[in-house]
């Protein structure tokens, strides 16, 4: 019997397999605050509304006797005070008699006598049982006692007469401190006081919210004397304070 021999072939087939690799992305956010405070910024300028900026001497007269004041003539003049701040509270304004004692005078107008060592005249502030000013820093309510100047009437009283222009809503102390009349010699509508006692300083405008530019305040002062006040020359000072927050008013 022939046998033959099968030798069984091989055979090789190369197969290709592609894998696709998909890629899933990982996220995850996170917040990071930023925060930073704006400290408070202010600055002031006060000066004679006559003279302008720099001029810190407001000298008190008429047309006709610029400088001087005749019994019966009252003599006036006025300061103006020029705010900047950024607070959110906005800002007051204080007014006081800068004045010490000298010689048992205390008024702001003084005048040392010649003649006679230690020996100083003032002119009397007018009458501080009716014309006191109640704008208290800190708390109180603001009930000036002020008045129309009337002829008769002798010494040194100022009016508020102009508050920061547009800010009538937010000034706690416009309704005795929105005056209208100009600074007359004369009969004017502006309602006067005492300049605050030294030690006592008092608010005369307040802005209770935040202002981008200038704010001004007007003042407007007025003097007369009687017949038998010694002549010669007076002067004193009186101080303006302005400071933030007027919240703090409480008025």
């Amino acid at each position: 019997m022939n046998m033959k021999k099968i030798v069984a072939g091989t055979a090789a087939v190369a197969l290709s397999v592609t894998i696709t690799s998909f890629a899933i992305a990982a996220e995850q956010s996170q917040n990071i605050n930023l925060e930073v405070n704006v400290q408070e910024t202010l600055s002031m300028d006060c000066y004679d509304t006559a003279g302008g900026t720099g001029d810190t001497t407001v000298t008190l007269g008429t047309v006709a006797t610029p400088g001087v004041v005749v019994a019966g003539t009252p003599a006036v003049g006025g300061s103006t005070c020029n705010v900047v701040t950024n607070d959110d509270n906005g800002y007051y304004l204080t007014l006081v008699n800068a004045m010490g004692n000298n010689n048992g005078a205390t008024a702001v107008l003084q005048h040392d006598d010649p003649n006679l060592a230690n020996t100083t005249y003032d002119i009397s502030d007018v009458d501080l049982s009716t014309w006191d000013w109640d704008g208290t820093v800190g708390g109180g309510s603001v009930t000036a006692g002020n008045d129309v100047w009337v002829a008769g009437y002798t010494g040194l009283g100022f009016a508020v007469q102009d508050i920061p222009a547009g800010e009538t809503t937010n000034n706690n102390l416009n309704t005795v401190s929105a005056e209208t009349g100009s600074c007359g010699e004369g009969i004017d509508t502006n309602l006067f006081s005492a300049i605050p006692a030294n030690g006592a300083a008092e608010a005369v405008s307040g802005v209770v919210t935040y202002q981008s530019g200038i704010t001004t305040t007007n003042i407007c002062y007025k003097v007369d004397v009687t017949a038998v006040q010694e002549s010669g020359d007076y002067s004193g000072t009186v101080t303006y304070t302005a400071t933030t927050d007027a919240s703090t008013l409480a008025l």
